[in-house]
């Protein structure tokens, strides 16, 4: 069986709302989702062939895995960013609504918190021409990171001599 995507994650590729998703699956430019469960999902294998051409997509591409319950199509993100902090290199990337995510600079599984509505993914640091991230201004607008980064940026603010800044 394919796997299936949500009208969250499609609106999230084609940079446009859930409610125009639907209006694309009802009007015949998208295939028409399959209800589960009271949700909207869609066969990856037959609408990802739409998204990619697409002319505003925001999908850097997936990679589908057999496994013992089927094939997974993981989304692969590029980072939108980088910034050293904490003697590490980190990558900034975005999803789901243009939410910041923040993970250590490498190609690896993100695992993204449980409640948000979206598939597996991969965050790919390949390409390393990616722009430096003024992190001392977007901390408040970070949605998710590892535990422990936010250890140690509470390590920094209680050393008064550190700050954001630095």
């Amino acid at each position: 069986m394919s796997h299936m995507l949500s009208n969250t994650q499609i609106a999230s590729w084609l940079n446009v709302s859930e409610r125009t998703v639907s209006r694309m699956s009802g009007d015949g430019r998208l295939p028409k989702p399959i209800s589960e469960q009271g949700r909207q999902l869609h066969l990856a294998d037959a609408i990802l062939p739409e998204i990619l051409q697409h002319p505003g997509v925001m999908f850097a591409g997936s990679v589908t895995l057999q496994t013992a319950n089927g094939p997974v199509c993981f989304e692969v993100i590029k980072p939108c960013s980088t910034f050293k902090r904490f003697g590490m290199t980190w990558a900034v990337f975005k999803c789901l609504h243009g939410r910041f995510h923040i993970r250590e600079w490498k190609t690896a599984f993100a695992e993204l918190p449980e409640y948000l509505d979206h598939g597996p993914i991969i965050l790919s640091c390949i390409d390393e021409q990616v722009d430096e991230f003024p992190v001392q201004e977007a901390y408040p607008e970070v949605f998710s990171a590892p535990e422990y980064f936010w250890d140690y940026l509470q390590e920094e603010f209680k050393d008064p001599r550190h700050h954001l800044a630095s």
